[in-house]
């Protein structure tokens, strides 16, 4: 890490800084995968009623 080989006060506040950094990046990842499955299920549910509609429909033209 850079503030073990500066040895400095600033390169200490710098890895510190690039370590919270690292951690929102991490926490947005997450979030994002949580709305990506949030997503998918909602496509696989708004699927099934389209194919319960137009299944309804054709039965009706028929």
């Amino acid at each position: 890490m850079l503030s073990s080989v500066l040895n400095s006060d600033r390169a200490v506040l710098i890895n510190i800084a690039i370590i919270r950094i690292f951690t929102k990046l991490r926490s947005f990842l997450l979030l994002e995968k949580g709305l990506n499955e949030r997503i998918s299920k909602l496509e696989s549910g708004t699927n099934k009623v389209f194919k319960v509609v137009f299944e309804r429909l054709d039965s009706i033209n028929t």
